[in-house]
């Protein structure tokens, strides 16, 4: 179901419930009047999102719950590349242990 561009993915038989089609790779630009859309259109009684990981504390004033997610931070595709340690013509992975 779309919502202006926002593609939604439907959950649920007695409430239901609403979340980003491609939720850990999209965020909301304005999830304040995104959640009026879906009030207004009556799509679904509950709708998730996720704040963008950069942000530590709840941003906005809904029910939230913790969500794991692994991030890797890296400055630029050739940083990450020369400190990759994996040959990829051989499978072998190597590993540098620090301790």
């Amino acid at each position: 179901m779309l919502i202006g561009k926002t593609e939604l993915s439907m959950s649920g038989r007695v409430l239901k419930i609403a979340k980003l089609r491609h939720e850990r790779f999209e965020y909301l630009d304005d999830p304040v009047a995104f959640i009026k859309e879906v009030k207004s259109a009556r799509v679904a009684d509950i709708l998730t999102f996720l704040q963008k990981t950069h942000v530590e504390r709840p941003k906005f004033p809904y029910q939230n719950e913790p969500a794991s997610a692994l991030v890797l931070t890296f400055k630029s595709f050739d940083d990450w590349w020369k400190n990759l340690n994996f040959k990829a013509r051989d499978g072998r992975v190597f590993c540098r242990r620090s301790f």
